[in-house]
């Protein structure tokens, strides 16, 4: 990455202000602890080392098959209510004032869990 850098500088700036620049830059020398990470390539890790065999086999979420296919009709239903009622919340927290973006939070976290029971979230 330094070495991307500096001959990226040295390409936009010249060599000797690349230099100047590239002098002034202060590298992290270890990765700060993070609140949350959202990345569509992360699996998270809950103590257990995952089976190798399962980790060849990840998806990312754009390469999955949409929920959905396999809810069934039962599954379908449920999702779809679930839905409805994410709206319902969102509409009765906007009117009272709370935040639109927290109270739809919470409906999108209920949708999933209708799609997905065994779905667990950081306060679960």
């Amino acid at each position: 990455m330094r070495q991307a850098l500096l001959r990226w500088l040295t390409n936009a700036l010249g060599e000797d202000p690349a230099s100047h620049v590239y002098a002034q830059i202060t590298w992290p020398t270890e990765k700060p602890a993070a609140f949350v990470t959202i990345d569509d390539r992360a699996i998270q890790f809950n103590g257990v080392w995952p089976n190798p065999k399962e980790l060849l086999h990840f998806k990312p979420w754009n390469r999955r098959s949409p929920p959905d296919a396999s809810l069934g009709e039962e599954g379908l239903s449920a999702l779809l209510l679930a839905y409805r009622k994410a709206e319902q919340l969102a509409q009765l927290g906007a009117a009272s004032g709370d935040s639109i973006m927290r109270v739809r939070g919470i409906g999108v976290m209920a949708t999933m869990r209708a799609a997905w029971p065994d779905i667990r979230f950081g306060d679960d």
